[in-house]
């Protein structure tokens, strides 16, 4: 967990079990979700994404408090590594608990699969970060 971070508020409603606590540390961006990363926690989770600007060269992003994530959170980590990518930014992910794992490893397994099978560079190159950041966390 981050200490000292604040809440990111929106002008979205967010789910009442889900809060994502944002920290800036000189130019590193520090986000600390807390709850289930589904459909309802992405206009939270978007606003956090915008914060990466000018400025920042790290962004972590502490998902020990996120219990289960269904695609929603397969996409917004997809959309935060590829920002970061674009912008020359360190990503860190840590804190993944056993769903989210589960769940990051198998995907990145099934977009191998299908890149053996002739799928594009950028899916390979997404599958193998996935199963990257699942085996790190």
């Amino acid at each position: 967990m981050i200490e000292n971070a604040v809440p990111l508020a929106t002008g979205a409603l967010p789910p009442q079990d889900f809060a994502c606590l944002v920290r800036i540390e000189g130019s590193k961006l520090l986000l600390a979700p807390s709850g289930d990363i589904d459909f309802a926690a992405l206009p939270t989770l978007t606003a956090a994404r915008c914060l990466i600007g000018h400025g920042v060269s790290a962004v972590d992003i502490d998902l020990s408090s996120v219990p289960f994530m269904d695609s929603s959170g397969i996409n917004f980590i997809a959309s935060l590594q590829d920002v970061c990518e674009r912008r020359g930014i360190a990503l860190q992910i840590v804190g993944l608990r056993p769903q989210p794992r589960q769940l990051l490893a198998f995907i990145g397994d099934r977009l191998l699969t299908l890149c053996e099978r002739g799928s594009s560079q950028q899916l390979h190159r997404w599958a193998t970060r996935l199963i990257a950041v699942a085996a790190a966390a």
